[in-house]
Formats: C-alpha cells, sequence, structure tokens
C-alpha cells in the first residue's frame, strides 16, 4: 500500500519510469579506500536506467548484462565504472574526490556533513556560482540563488553593503538581518563587503530551527554560514592567477522626465500669463532656437567607469599539512563622476596541518584593507541622482558663450548655478572630499586532540576586528554652502573576541546505528570605541589638517561593551542510512538584557525519512533520491540597537545656575528579554530519473515577545521605554525544481528555478490594543494584518469638474478633504510576498553559458524624488517634471489624474509605485581550453576566459529610477545600482 502511495505521488510531478530489463543478477559491495561500507551509493547499468541504491553494509544486487558495465556513483566520491565480465560477485572501492565541493559542509560545531544527510533546511552556494560575478559585495552574487533569501543593494556605490531578508521580517524593531559566520566564527556583517569572492569555498544558508537552534539567541533571522578555501589531500600544489576588467554604467533609468520643449510648455501651462510675457518669451526663443536641451544625467554619470580586480593564490597539501594562501585587490569606480570609488586588498592564509596522529592545529588569517570615497545620496542638494532628476534641460551648468553669427557655445563649467543657487556637484566633490579608510581582521586559530577513535576536542579562539576612519574637507577655496574651510574627523574601533571549546563523539553499532553527540561552551566579548570631531577655520587649501582648523564646531565619542555566555549540546543519529533525527539545545547569557532575564535556552528537534532506501523503493531505478523531513525549535533575536537597552541611563542636561547638570535618561527595564521565533519545517526532496530534482518546504515562524518602545505616562518624565510587546507570524512555502535537459559527454543543459511566499501577520499587540498607529510615518500595526502594509490616504483620481483630488474616506464614499482622519490601508506592501530565481547552465566542451535571474513581486515603494518631480505649485521653474504631468487638469470634464496647477502636493497613494522587477543578475560565456593543448605547455594545468554581464536587462513597471535601491519603503536620492561588462581570465600552473 506505502509502495502504490509514494509511486502515485512521484507519477503526478509527470514524471517517466524506464522499463527494468532482466539479465544476469551481479552482486557486490561498495566500501570507501578505508574499507568502510557506504550506504546509498547509486550502482547503474551503463548505457540503461537500470539500476538500486547500497545496503547499510554497502550491498547491491542488480540485473546486468553479462559483458556490461556498472557505473558507481556516490556524492563526494569519484565515479567508478566497473566491467562485469561475467562475474557474479563484486566488489567496488570508491576514492574520495578530492575536488568535490558540495560533498561535506560545516554548518554548526564541530565537524560537517554530507549534504544528504543534513536534517535541516539548507542551502548551499558553491564557489564557481559566484566566482565571476563583477561585484565588491558577495551578497549580489546571491540574489536569486535561494528561495526565502532577499537581497537588496541599498546603493549602487561601489562600496555600499546590501539589505538581506530571510522568509520574511521577524521583527519589528530589532534586526532582521540573519547572523553571519564565517568558518565556524560569527563576524559582522562586513564580512561581505570586506571578504575576497574568490576566497570562498561554499555559501551555506541556514533557515529552519534544526540548523539554526545551535545558534541560540542570534539565529532568529537565519544563518549564513561561509567556508573559505584551504589545501586538498590528494592535490597538486597549484598556483592560480586570475585577472578581470570591465566598464559600468547605470542601469535602467524609469523616469521619464520632460525635454525642454515638453518642459516651457507645461510651464505655459501652469502659467497661461507666460505666454505674454516678453522675457520669458524671449528665454523660450533663444532656448528653442539654440537647441538647448540638456542631458543632466550624462553630465553626472558615467557610462563607461572602469573596473579592474586582480588574483593570486597558492593551494595545495601534504601528507600532513594543507595550505591556501591568496593575494586580492579589486577597484571599482562608481558610476557618478563625482568622486565615488572602492580600492581594496585582500590577503588571506589559511593552514591546517597534523602535528601527531592526534593533535592537529589549524590557523586561519585574514586581512583587508578598503580605501574608498563616497559622495551624499539621500535627500540631499549634494546627491547626483537628485540633482539629475531635477535639472531643467533648458540650462547648462556650463556659462553661454554668444559667438558673433549669433550662435551660441559652452564655456567653463558654473561652480554655482545663477537660476537657483545650486552647487555643481561635480565640481563640488573635486574640492570637497569623503574618504574612508578601514582594516578589518578576522582570524582564528584551533588545538584538535583525538585521543581515541571517534572522540574529537576542539579549542577555537577567533578575533573579528576593523579600524575604521573618516575624514571630510571643505576646502577654503571653494566653500558655496559653509563659507568656511571645514575638516570633520571619524574614527571607529570595534573587535569581538570569542572562544568557543567544544567535545564531539562519533560512533556507529554494528554498521546499523551512527550517532554523534556534541557538548561545548562558548564565550563572546565586544567592544567598540568612537570619537569624532568637528574642526572649522581653514584658510589654505595646501593646509586641511585637523591640526590647522582653529576652532572646534563639535565633538563626541563612546566607548560601548557587551558579553556572552553559552553553553550548547548537540545530538545527530542516523539508522541503516534511513532514518534520521537531530536535536539542539543551547541556553545564552547575554548582559543585553535584563537582570531577571538574562539568560533564555533555545531548542531543536529535527527529523528526516529517506524513502529511496526503504525496501518498497528500492528497485524503482527511476527514483534517485526521496526524502521527507521535518523540524520544529526556537530561536533567539538580540539584535538590539543600543547594547545598554535594559539599563537606567543619565545623561547631560541644560545648565543650571551656571553648572552643567545631569539626568536620568532611560528607564531601566529588569525584565527586558530576548525576542524569540518558534519555527515548523516540512519538506520532500528528491532527484528522479537522474535529470530532476526537486524541493519543497512549508514553514511557520512564530515571533513572540518583540520589543517596541511603549508610551509612558508623562507623570515620569520619559516619553517611552523598551519592552517586550507584540508577537508576528511568518508562514511560507519555498519551492525548487532543477531540470538537466541535456547530460552528456560533451553537452550539458539544465535550467534551475525556485520561488518563495511569505505571508506576515502581527498576531498580538500590549495591553490587548488591536491597533497601533504611527501616521506620521504611513505606519499602522494591526492585528491579522502584515506588518509592512502602506497606511496612509488613498487617491481616487481627480474631479473632473474643477481638477481637485480625491480620496476615499474609510467608507470608501469620495471627499476631497485631506486629513489623518482618511487614512487606511491601501493593499500595498513595502515588502515583497514574492521573491524567487531562476538560471540556465550549458557547456559544450570547453565553451560555458550561464545566466542568472532574481525577481520580486509586489512590493511598493514610496518615491519621494516626486516631491519634486510632480509638485509644480512649489517647484514650477525649479525643477524638471516628469512627462505625465503634461496630462494636467486644465479644463472642466477632462478626465486625468494629475489634479490642477496650485494643488498643494499630498503624500498619499499616488506618490507610490510597484517596485516589482525581472533582473538578469548575470550573464556569463566563457571558455575553458582543452586539457591536450594546455599540457603541451608544460606548466599549465587550465586556463580560461570570459566575459561577464550584471544587470544588463530589467523588466519593471516601477516608475523611480531603480526598483531595487532606497530603503525599505522609500528611495530618497539613492545612488542607482550599475550594469557592468566585465572581461576576464584564469590561469592555473
Amino acid at each position: 500500500m506505502v509502495r502504490k502511495i509514494v509511486l502515485s505521488l512521484i507519477a503526478a510531478l509527470g514524471l517517466y519510469a524506464y522499463a527494468f530489463a532482466q539479465n544476469k543478477q551481479v552482486s557486490g559491495t561498495v566500501a570507501g579506500a578505508d574499507g568502510n561500507p557506504i550506504a546509498g551509493a547509486t550502482v547503474l547499468v551503463e548505457g540503461t536506467a537500470t539500476g538500486t541504491t547500497t545496503g547499510a553494509n554497502g550491498s547491491f544486487t542488480v540485473s546486468a548484462p553479462a559483458n556490461g558495465v556498472l557505473t558507481v556513483s556516490f556524492l563526494g566520491y569519484e565515479t567508478q565504472k566497473v566491467a562485469i565480465n561475467n562475474r557474479s560477485n563484486i566488489q567496488v572501492k570508491l576514492l574520495e574526490d578530492a575536488k568535490s565541493i558540495d560533498d561535506v559542509v560545516v554548518i554548526g560545531y564541530g565537524s560537517g556533513q554530507r549534504i544528504g544527510n543534513i536534517v535541516g533546511s539548507v542551502s548551499t552556494v558553491s564557489a564557481g556560482e559566484i566566482a565571476d560575478r563583477p561585484s565588491a559585495n558577495i551578497g549580489d552574487a546571491l540574489q536569486g540563488k535561494v528561495p526565502g533569501l532577499q537581497i537588496f543593494n541599498t546603493s549602487g556605490e561601489p562600496q555600499s553593503s546590501v539589505s538581506i531578508r530571510l522568509r520574511g521580517e521577524s521583527s519589528l524593531n530589532l534586526s532582521n538581518a540573519p547572523l553571519y559566520i564565517l568558518d565556524g566564527v560569527p563576524v559582522s556583517s562586513s564580512v561581505f563587503t570586506s571578504i575576497n569572492p574568490q576566497d570562498i569555498e561554499n555559501i551555506s544558508i541556514l533557515k529552519d530551527a534544526s540548523s539554526t537552534a545551535i545558534y541560540g539567541s542570534r539565529a532568529a533571522n537565519g544563518v549564513i554560514f561561509v567556508s573559505t578555501k584551504k589545501g586538498k589531500k590528494g592535490d597538486k600544489p597549484s598556483i592560480s592567477l586570475r585577472a578581470q576588467y570591465g566598464v559600468s554604467m547605470l542601469t535602467n533609468y524609469n523616469m521619464d522626465m520632460m525635454n525642454s520643449e515638453q518642459l516651457i510648455r507645461f510651464e505655459e501651462m501652469c502659467v497661461p500669463s507666460l505666454k505674454t510675457d516678453a522675457a520669458y518669451q524671449a528665454k523660450k526663443a533663444f532656448i528653442l532656437g539654440n537647441g538647448i536641451n540638456f542631458d543632466w544625467q550624462d553630465y553626472l554619470f558615467d557610462s563607461s567607469a572602469p573596473l579592474v580586480q586582480a588574483d593570486a593564490s597558492i593551494r595545495g597539501a601534504t601528507e600532513s599539512t594543507n595550505y591556501y594562501v591568496s593575494l586580492g585587490y579589486y577597484s571599482e569606480q562608481g558610476t557618478a563622476k563625482a568622486n565615488s570609488s572602492v580600492d581594496r586588498f585582500t590577503f588571506r592564509s589559511n593552514l591546517d596541518t597534523q602535528i601527531t596522529k592526534w593533535l592537529k592545529f589549524g590557523a586561519n588569517v585574514a586581512l583587508t584593507y578598503n580605501k574608498y570615497h563616497t559622495i551624499t545620496t539621500g535627500w540631499y542638494t549634494q546627491s547626483p541622482i537628485l540633482q539629475s532628476v531635477t535639472g531643467l534641460p533648458y540650462y547648462t551648468p556650463y556659462e553661454l558663450i554668444y559667438n558673433e553669427d549669433g550662435t551660441v557655445s559652452y564655456g567653463k563649467v558654473q561652480q554655482v548655478y545663477p537660476w537657483d543657487n545650486m552647487i555643481d556637484l561635480n565640481e563640488y566633490y573635486k574640492y570637497n572630499t569623503n574618504d574612508r579608510e578601514n582594516v578589518n581582521l578576522m582570524g582564528q586559530t584551533y588545538f584538535q586532540l583525538t585521543p581515541v577513535k571517534g572522540l574529537t576536542i576542539r579549542a577555537q579562539q577567533a578575533i573579528d576586528a576593523f579600524d575604521y576612519t573618516n575624514e571630510s574637507i571643505n576646502m577654503p577655496s571653494y566653500t558655496p554652502y559653509t563659507a568656511r574651510g571645514r575638516n570633520s574627523q571619524a574614527f571607529q574601533r570595534y573587535y569581538q573576541l570569542s572562544s568557543t571549546n567544544t567535545i564531539e563523539y562519533k560512533n556507529n553499532i554494528n554498521q546499523k546505528h551512527f550517532f554523534t553527540a556534541l557538548i561545548g561552551h562558548e564565550s563572546i566579548i565586544k567592544r567598540e570605541r568612537t570619537f569624532s570631531a568637528v574642526g572649522t577655520g581653514l584658510t589654505d587649501d595646501r593646509l586641511t589638517a585637523f591640526v590647522s582648523t582653529t576652532a572646534i564646531d563639535s565633538w563626541g565619542g563612546n566607548v560601548l561593551e557587551c558579553a556572552f555566555n553559552s553553553f550548547f549540546a548537540n545530538f545527530n543519529y542516523n539508522y541503516d542510512g534511513k532514518y534520521f533525527l537531530d536535536a539542539s539545545v543551547r541556553t545564552d547569557g547575554s548582559s543585553l538584557f535584563g537582570k531577571n532575564h538574562r539568560y533564555a535556552t533555545f531548542y531543536s528537534v529535527g527529523a528526516m525519512w529517506k524513502l529511496k532506501q526503504e525496501n518498497f523503493l528500492k528497485d524503482v531505478s527511476w527514483v534517485n533520491d526521496l526524502n521527507l523531513n521535518v523540524s520544529y525549535g526556537t530561536t533567539g533575536n538580540s539584535g538590539l540597537d543600543s547594547w545598554y537597552a535594559s539599563l537606567g541611563l543619565v545623561g547631560t542636561g541644560p545648565k543650571y545656575n551656571g553648572n552643567a547638570g545631569w539626568a536620568l535618561s532611560q528607564v531601566p527595564n529588569a525584565d527586558l528579554t530576548w525576542e524569540t521565533v518558534a519555527t515548523l519545517n516540512v519538506g520532500v526532496s528528491g532527484r528522479l530519473a537522474d535529470r530532476v530534482s526537486f524541493g519543497f518546504e512549508f514553514y511557520n515562524k512564530v515571533s513572540t515577545d518583540l520589543l517596541m518602545e511603549m508610551p509612558y505616562s508623562g507623570t515620569t518624565g520619559h516619553s517611552s521605554g523598551w519592552g517586550n510587546i507584540a508577537s508576528m507570524r511568518n508562514r511560507g512555502v519555498d519551492l525548487e525544481l532543477s531540470v538537466d535537459l541535456i547530460h552528456t559527454k560533451d553537452v550539458f543543459w539544465s535550467i534551475t528555478g525556485n520561488v518563495n511566499y511569505n505571508k506576515n501577520e502581527i498576531t498580538k499587540l500590549y495591553q490587548g490594543l488591536d491597533e497601533l498607529a504611527f501616521p506620521d510615518y504611513g505606519l499602522k500595526y494591526q492585528v491579522g494584518k502584515p506588518s509592512s502594509l502602506v497606511y496612509t490616504q488613498v487617491r481616487a483620481g481627480v474631479d473632473p469638474n474643477d481638477g481637485a483630488p480625491m480620496w476615499y474616506d474609510l467608507n470608501g464614499n469620495l471627499t476631497k478633504t485631506y486629513s489623518d482622519d482618511i487614512m487606511q490601508f491601501c493593499g500595498m506592501d513595502t515588502n515583497a510576498p514574492w521573491s524567487g530565481g531562476f538560471s540556465t547552465a550549458f557547456s559544450w566542451k570547453g565553451l560555458g553559458l550561464n545566466m542568472d535571474f532574481s525577481w520580486i513581486g509586489e512590493r511598493w515603494i514610496f518615491i519621494n524624488e516626486r516631491y519634486y518631480t510632480m509638485n509644480p505649485a512649489n517647484q514650477l521653474q525649479r525643477s524638471n517634471f516628469e512627462t505625465k504631468m503634461l496630462n494636467m487638469w486644465t479644463t472642466p470634464g477632462q478626465k486625468t489624474d494629475i489634479p490642477k496647477y496650485g494643488t498643494q502636493f499630498y503624500f498619499d497613494t499616488s506618490a507610490y509605485s510597484n517596485a516589482s522587477f525581472i533582473r538578469m543578475k548575470n550573464i556569463s560565456l566563457s571558455y575553458s581550453f582543452p586539457k591536450s593543448l594546455i599540457q603541451k605547455s608544460g606548466f599549465l594545468s587550465a586556463a580560461k576566459i570570459y566575459v561577464t554581464g550584471r544587470n544588463l536587462w530589467t523588466i519593471t513597471d516601477f516608475e523611480g529610477y531603480d526598483p531595487e535601491v532606497g530603503y525599505s519603503n522609500a528611495t530618497q536620492g539613492m545612488y542607482p545600482n550599475s550594469r557592468q561588462i566585465v572581461f576576464g581570465a584564469e590561469l592555473v600552473f
């Protein structure tokens, strides 16, 4: 009965089974080089679909021709072909595949696990999938790769960070970023902007409680585990050299702005008297007569900003030591012609050595130096994107030269534009710099003892640290705004010291019962020191050091410390390669929380059933793998912005009687504690017909004790304070599907896709409230609704009779009265419930073509630039406008969505736009030279050339400049993303 049910479910996927032919019964065993049997190895009869998998003791029986060939394979081992030669019993030994990346991954403490034996929800991205991606941030290369993982570039500046969300937002006010682990060490998110992508072996994304609970109080938002490269036993020493050169330009620019003729026509539409204004008409004749129609975007942004990357590495292993050493350089100019760039130098050394049979030592050291120049972005006049949008096309930044023949030509750049006193940004950033430098140090050492077989004792120490400096200088010769020379300094020093000690025991009983038990302790100390000062009074461009300032405008500084102390345990059990159990528990103590709740315990339990190992599926050759997973557990969120949120704090206040005073600035809360996320995860995955791999997961994440600021009574002298007062739920599905369309000796073509749907819902607010509104922020929390729904006035168009804007009131009736009383949910969500990606890989001999796409569905963003581009009442003759403004209401009976001139600009639904998009993240064409040709050189072992394009094509209805950048719910003059075309080459000696 079970067999019929399972086979019926698989057949429903639309797959086909191969016929099973009877020939000769061939039996045997499959073992590793150490003689231990391998359970779950695939044994196929070459040229047919007939095959089987080995049992717990490595044995198999298959029907095959007497003169046939068996193909034996197992993840992490080299595939071996064995001629039958009329034998009835065959013993096969597989060698470990030293070049395999995905065979074993580490996702927690202790030794790694084979991917096929991991109970939890884990997705792994290999080095090959990110190696050729032209970006300073490896997060960008992960877009669309993992279901449920949403990644946005918050800015197009070369050194910008990324915003990462995994299966929705688990918190209202704390960090929603995942925990980052580098080679087993928790590190800050700067790892994404400081690590060299060429040093990465693989990246594992841990999504459910079974895989994340071992990290306890910091894993509520998932875990991203980055493993770097090491030397591999059996490999010959190799030297790899790689170089890339490319150019960057803006991505699709979707704001449709007016040209000079349209803008003049619109200005006359708004103010009809301009048609008879002699001065205005003379200006109009001059502009149109001389064809002045200036492209501000082309002036402010570069279409060929250079990018250079060079890497060198040495990798190898001896009988007792493996090593990996690398050097890297990355340089990228921003697309803004103003001063925007990054230069990054990286060094990494990974060393593991077996000192004795029972003692192993390892040391990893990574050093990164970043130097970058930044420009002002956001809601400021110094933002290039804001100036390119608002720049009047009938004016130019150049002085106009009137020629004798009546024509005009351009002279030198005007540092300040006379028509609105705006500064020329290209000139401004020549004389006003914002230079930043930071040095990152990430390192760890460990000693590992194996006193008896199966027992491993490991002591690991690690540091994650950085020094950051920022120097901003306003040259005294160029001070249109400050009217004085200025030097601003900022310094930040951060370090995290961690010590991790574990004891792990592995054993098996009768080759049936395999188990691993681990206990451990971890302590983490963090310290941060900052200092800043602003000095003025510079008088000479040659003397701009801080010591040359004559007055101190402001200064500040701080020292922060926090600590974690944790105990954890994990138990992993595997019976006969069929049934797997994984359980974890962790108790965390943290100085971040109140003294009454300083410790909390988190746990998980998960199970997996490998159905393929059951007798009712073993002889079904077209089912290669079929697994059922389920897990439940809890994790915590300690991502507080303040390390002292639970303490009573004092602060300085105004002077009293000439003396400095102080007062209580924060009310203590001894009961402040972690937010907790409980997650249920159910999944099914498998591989069919050796062509189709699939995975489906359902999850339910319930967040409790969410932290919010509670309003206090005015009699306390404080407006609010932190408290655990809300609950929320994220529920959704992940779906993955990969199909090998062609898989022959010379040709390979596969298509892979994934999709995530996430539904967010608030389930509880404090004191039994059903809703809590924040009108000034367009935000309202309501039980039963998503936390990120847009809450604002809903525009209902324009009254055709008088051109006045209309809105819907709470009863759905039309009104012309704009007020907070008609604010409501409008069906727009600033967090996308749908996301995913798809890719295709094609190779023919040495030629390869890869394409990666990512997409986001139903995400709405507020376009702040519309305060300028759709607000003629305030910005006429001061800003350019979107072409849709030409449809502005002018006569009774006219049907349009643009209200009449003089109407106040309203921040309602008309300022939002659907930021859903499909973007080709990467397309890469490569050629690997034949080994037979390469080996003739006598010193080369591999050579490859390639060309890669990034963000080349985007489909979107978003009416702003880029649907990806910006804050969580708004664009504000942010730096757009870049498109890039890069040429590269790699040589291996």
